[in-house]
Order: C-alpha cells, then structure tokens, then sequence
C-alpha cells in the first residue's frame, strides 16, 4: 500500500560527491573535449541481463520484455520471411511493411511515436512512388492487415483475482490475442477469426485475453494508429508476468512460437476481397 514519491523514493546513486558524470560520458562517446558536449538525451535503464530460470530453464526474466520481446519476435519473423521469399527467388504478392515505435510507455505523443503520423507518412510516400490515385491508396489500406504487438498480463499465481476466470492465461501455452469491449484492443471477430486460421494452419497455439470489467487496461499502438489511419487491425502478445517491473518474467516457447507466427502472416497472401470477405 506504499506509494512511491519519484522525486524523494527512486533518486539514483551514481557515485561520491567527486564523481564527474560529464567525464564518463565525454569518454564514452570517443574522448571528446568538455566543449564538445553541448547537450544530450541521457535515460537510466536497468542493465541486467537476461536469464533463463524454471526447473528446465522453461522461463526467462528480463528487464523491458514488455514490449521489446514482442519488437525482436516480429522483427525475425518479418525477416525469415523476406529470407523465405527472396532467398528462393520468390515474389510477394503485396508490400510487407514492419514498423516500431518509440516512447508508448510515457503515451506515443513523439515524433517517433505511434501518435506521430511517420507511418502514415511512410505509407503516402511509397503510394506516391507507385503513382497510386487517391481512391487506390484507400482499396489498399482497407484491404491490408495490421497487427499490433504489445504483451499481455498472463494469471499471476498469487493474484489470480487480477484476472477474469473467464480467460485464464498461462506461460508457454500459446500467443495471446486481446479483446477490450471499450476498444482499448483493436481486434475483431473478423480480425482475430482470420489470424487464428493463420496460425491453426502452422499448429501455433493461441490464448483469448479481456480485461476484467473493473480494471480497464491501457491503450496499445494499433489503438492509437487507427486514430491516423483506418486499417483492419489485431492486437496480439506475448503472455508475461510483473509487467512494468524491473525484472519482468515470461515464457521461452512463446518467443518461439511469436515469430513463427509473424514469418506465416508475412507470407501468406491474405486480403481483403470486399468488406467482411477474405481470401487466405
């Protein structure tokens, strides 16, 4: 029930009163002279290692799994595809496009954040290069797919209260597809019917996550990118516990599983063929 004051509770010990920080990082970035050193971006992060643990090393725990074990899984799978594709000679019906966003913990308002319009300018740009008219560059995005990955809270064994009974979610029993009836989650029977078939078809197992009604859950990326651009999206992630702690803990077969299932997505040539019909 202690309320942590970040000002008075969480103050960082660098070193004695004759530490000189300025010197440890004008040596880090190359022995520049304290002139050089006009300004910086400088963030404290935990610097522990990852490590396996579980009776058969089943688990691993990690500082930031959320969100960057669903970034590393995505991101292989995405390249196993292009790998599959490309190093075989191969042509992709559509344009895969992977993209990861930078500041969602502190609310995407960056730049380089979700909330920014990078993608949607990204987008615009490669239509453009394609010489696509105005009303071709909407068929598109409506007949494309989106996924958002950001990880999800599996049944803590000592506050199994935290969780509806309803949705029970384990370490290393499968990929966690999200429903929110608020819309925090972006997925929808459609959606979710068309990427549970991806993975039914590569024996991936999958695990059905909502928020008990009385704690509302916090905004993903697809949430807050449908508000730049309409896209049929999904909101997916990797089970864990103690999430936004300094070690979280999540399971090693899930990873495995998340980037096999982003490689199938990837490869597969899946649209839209009008409003509510898909082909897989």
């Amino acid at each position: 029930g202690y309320t942590y004051n970040p000002q008075i509770d969480l103050q960082p010990l660098y070193g004695s009163q004759d530490a000189d920080l300025s010197t440890l990082l004008l040596k880090e970035v190359g022995n520049l002279t304290d002139t050089e050193l006009i300004d910086m971006d400088l963030v404290l992060t935990v610097r522990q290692k990852a490590t396996r643990i579980g009776v058969d090393g089943e688990y691993y725990m990690a500082p930031r799994i959320d969100d960057l074990a669903c970034a590393y899984t995505t991101l292989q799978g995405f390249l196993d595809a292009c790998q599959d594709y490309f190093g075989k000679g191969k042509q992709m019906s559509g344009l895969c496009v992977w993209c990861m966003f930078d500041n969602e913990e502190v609310g995407s308002g960056t730049r380089q954040g979700a909330m920014g319009s990078f993608l949607p300018d990204i987008l615009s740009r490669i239509e453009e290069f394609y010489e696509m008219p105005v009303e071709e560059r909407a068929i598109v995005r409506n007949r494309s797919l989106l996924i958002s990955a950001d990880n999800a809270h599996a049944t803590h064994p000592n506050l199994p209260g935290k969780t509806d009974d309803e949705f029970t979610i384990v370490l290393n029993k499968g990929i966690v597809v999200k429903y929110n009836a608020s819309q925090r989650y972006t997925t929808t029977g459609l959606t979710a019917a068309i990427f549970c078939e991806l993975c039914k078809e590569e024996n991936i197992p999958l695990q059905r996550f909502a928020n008990r009604a009385d704690c509302p859950g916090g905004s993903t990326l697809g949430n807050l990118l449908s508000h730049q651009f309409s896209v049929p999206m999904l909101d997916i992630g990797l089970p864990q516990l103690a999430m936004h702690s300094a070690v979280e803990t999540a399971g090693c077969e899930d990873v495995k599983d998340m980037r096999k299932a982003i490689r199938a997505f990837y490869q597969s040539d899946m649209y839209q063929i009008r409003d509510g019909e898909w082909n897989l």
